[in-house]
């Protein structure tokens, strides 16, 4: 049975990216209708609908989706005009629409700054990630400048939260993006020399953060494990090591990111919230076998 045309599937990652785009023009702008519930019933049980940013995760599913089943053999052309003229564009829309979002002034609810809602971010930032990594070996105007895009998301995530352009979660999107980034086996060999770069962004991110709401300082801690797992897939790659020659990797990480990564630590552990000392366990697990050998104070 053939869907209807309005409700019909994209069937590439360029009509999905032509839908997504389309979605985001709009996105922000829609009116919303309260259903409210059965009398005697409280009014925290109002429905919505449409529900706020269900198209926009929906459609990101599907480029995902999309991308993922994309041939690997081959660089997808359509790479760069998705990243530059639609995935990109939502950190723009976030910090503009936090500015209103959550106003009591308004009649109806408004979209979550894409940024802010969790799902949206991660499913965003692996479409990123995809895209970059399919976009591998293009040449001439469509060659995707990955290191300018890193620079790009190392100054976004160390922005000053109070500024307009860090406003509705960006700062967190640019940070699990540099995550995914380095951890993706295609990238990884290339970004690992910014090792210490984004390390001390980590640092940076950590020690200004405060003491509240601990996502941004998740985020960083995360970054700074794909640091380390970039550093180590990079090294394991040009080397043919096996067995318990994995464990320690002398040279695999530089001294002076080592040290940043465990001044970081020191930081992270006295951090009041368990999920960030979680995320600094895994850290310390991951830099141990690239620092047996370094003398660290």
């Amino acid at each position: 049975m053939t869907a209807p045309e309005d409700t019909a599937m994209p069937q590439s990652v360029e009509e999905a990216g032509a839908l997504l785009g389309a979605v985001i023009i709009g996105y922000g702008k829609g009116s919303f209708t309260t259903i409210n519930p059965p009398k005697g019933i409280h009014s925290s049980f109002n429905v919505i609908t449409p529900v706020p940013s269900s198209d926009l995760l929906g459609l990101l599913h599907t480029l995902r989706s999309l991308l993922r089943s994309a041939p690997k053999d081959t660089p997808l052309v359509a790479a760069p005009s998705l990243l530059a003229g639609v995935l990109m564009k939502l950190l723009g829309i976030s910090s503009s629409l936090a500015a209103s979002y959550g106003n009591p002034t308004t009649d109806y609810p408004s979209d979550v700054p894409p940024m802010l809602s969790t799902p949206i971010r991660r499913v965003w930032v692996q479409c990123v990630v995809l895209c970059h990594s399919l976009g591998e070996g293009l040449s001439g105007a469509q060659r995707i400048n990955i290191f300018g895009f890193v620079r790009d998301m190392i100054i976004l995530a160390g922005l000053n939260p109070r500024t307009a352009r860090a406003l509705g979660g960006t700062r967190i999107a640019a940070l699990e993006v540099i995550s995914g980034v380095l951890e993706d086996p295609k990238l990884s060999t290339q970004l690992a020399s910014w090792a210490f770069d984004v390390a001390q962004l980590c640092q940076r991110a950590l020690k200004s953060s405060g003491n509240g709401e601990p996502t941004y300082r998740i985020a960083a801690i995360q970054a700074a494990c794909s640091v380390a797992v970039a550093s180590r897939t990079a090294y394991m790659k040009t080397r043919s090591i096996s067995g318990s020659g994995q464990f320690m990797l002398k040279g695999a990480l530089e001294d002076k990111a080592i040290f940043e990564l465990v001044k970081l630590l020191k930081i992270a552990v006295q951090d009041k919230f368990p999920e960030v000392r979680s995320a600094a366990a895994r850290l310390a697990c991951l830099i141990g076998p690239l620092a047996i050998n370094v003398n660290v104070k």
